[in-house]
C-alpha cells in the first residue's frame, strides 16, 4: 500500500523434540550513524563479538515466561533493576494517566481562529487543543488549534434543542457539517447524538494541573499544563500529590536523561528511533523521591527552566537536574556512561 509504514517480523520455526533447557542467540541491530558502504556494514554484522551495529546476547529458555519477552544483556538488566529499586511506579502515584479526546471527525471538531470568526462560533464551548507535535520537553508550542466541545462541565452532552437555542452559530456549523459527520457506524449502535465526539473525556480533568506528553516521540518530552485539551496523540498524567512543587519535581525526573534511557528500554521502538508514550508503558516509570531537600532542589531548577527564555540558561539547569537525578538513583560513573552513550546514539 502506498504511504503506509509497517513493522515486519520474520519468524522461522522448526519442529523438534521438547528440550527442557536450552540457549539461543539474540541479535539486536542498529543502523549506521555514519556513511559506510553496504559491504562494510554487512561484514561488520558477521562478527558476533566485534560489531558496533549488532548487540549479541545469549538467552536461556528458563528466563522465558508468560510475560512479554525483553532481551537485555546482564549489564543492562542490572542497571534497569537498580533504577527500579526503592522506586514507586508512576501509575501508583497518579490519579489517572489518560489519552486525549478522540473526535472521530477531526476536520469538523478541530478548528482554528479563522473558522471561529468566519462562522461567529460561540466560544463558551470552544477550547484550545494540543496536538502531539505541540508538546516539547518543559515547553508547549501551541499550533493554534481549538476543539468544539458540545458538553457541559459534568461531561454530559448538551441536548440538541439547548444547543440550537444557546449556541445557534455552533448548531448551524454542525448542521452544515452533518454530511461530514455521517458515516460513523459505531454511532448508529449507541445513544450518542449525531454531533457528539467519538470519545470525549472528563472535561474537568483538562482544567486541572497535569503533565502532558506526545504519544509518539524520539525522546522524553513532558510538559506542564492546566488549560489545554488534548487529542489522541497526547497522554495526560494527573498526580495524587497536587502540589506545584511535586509536579515540578516529577516533571524534572520524567525529562531527565536517566528516565529517558529507562523508557527506551521499556517501550518498543518504532521506525526512525521513535517510541510510544502510552498508559501501558508510562505507568511503569520508576519514581524515586529521595530526600525532601533533593525534591526541593530539583523542583527549583525546573521552575527556572519554565521561567527563562534563554536556551543557554535552560540547558545549564537541565544539566544540573541530570546530575542530581544520577545521584538520586545512585548510578556509578560506568552506569552513567552506558546511559549517555545510549542517548548519544
Amino acid at each position: 500500500f502506498d504511504n503506509v509504514t509497517n513493522y515486519t517480523g520474520v519468524f522461522i520455526f522448526q519442529k523438534i523434540d521438547v528440550i527442557e533447557s536450552y540457549k539461543f542467540k539474540y541479535h539486536r541491530y542498529s543502523l549506521p550513524t555514519k556513511n559506510i558502504s553496504y559491504q562494510e556494514f554487512s561484514n561488520s554484522l558477521r562478527d558476533d563479538n566485534n560489531s558496533e551495529y549488532k548487540e549479541f546476547i545469549w538467552v536461556n529458555s528458563i528466563s522465558l515466561d508468560k510475560e512479554r519477552w525483553c532481551f537485555k544483556s546482564p549489564t543492562i538488566e542490572k542497571l534497569l533493576d537498580k533504577i527500579r529499586r526503592n522506586a514507586a511506579e508512576l501509575g501508583n502515584i497518579s490519579i489517572a494517566i489518560f489519552q486525549g479526546i478522540a473526535s472521530g471527525k477531526d476536520h469538523v471538531f478541530y478548528i482554528n481562529e479563522e473558522t471561529i470568526k468566519k462562522n461567529g462560533l460561540e466560544e463558551t464551548i470552544i477550547y484550545p487543543l494540543l496536538k502531539g507535535k505541540d508538546v516539547k520537553a518543559y515547553n508547549i508550542e501551541w499550533s493554534g488549534t481549538y476543539v468544539l466541545y458540545p458538553y457541559d462541565m459534568d461531561s454530559k452532552v448538551i441536548e440538541e434543542n439547548e444547543l440550537r437555542v444557546k449556541y445557534p452559530n455552533v448548531y448551524k456549523y454542525f448542521t452544515e457539517s452533518k454530511n461530514l459527520l455521517s458515516g460513523r457506524s459505531y454511532f448508529d449502535k449507541s445513544n450518542k447524538q449525531w454531533y457528539e465526539l467519538w470519545n470525549q473525556r472528563k472535561i474537568k480533568n483538562f482544567f486541572k494541573r497535569r503533565i502532558v506528553v506526545p504519544e509518539i516521540s524520539n525522546k522524553n518530552n513532558f510538559a506542564l499544563t492546566d488549560k489545554f485539551f488534548g487529542n489522541t496523540k497526547t497522554y495526560h498524567i494527573l498526580l495524587k500529590d497536587k502540589r506545584l512543587t511535586n509536579y515540578l519535581f516529577i516533571l524534572g525526573l520524567l525529562n531527565s536523561k536517566l528516565i529517558n534511557y529507562f523508557y527506551t528500554q521499556l517501550s518498543p521502538p518504532h521506525a526512525g528511533g521513535f517510541y510510544a508514550y502510552k498508559t501501558q508503558f508510562l505507568v511503569n516509570i520508576p519514581i524515586r523521591f529521595g530526600s525532601e531537600s533533593m525534591q526541593c532542589e530539583i523542583s527549583k531548577e525546573v521552575g527556572y527552566i519554565l521561567n527563562t527564555h534563554s536556551r543557554e540558561e535552560k540547558n545549564e539547569h537541565i544539566r544540573k537536574i541530570d546530575h542530581m537525578i544520577y545521584d538520586l538513583y545512585d548510578t556509578t560513573e560506568e552506569e552513567i556512561a552506558i546511559i549517555e552513550e545510549s542517548i548519544g546514539r
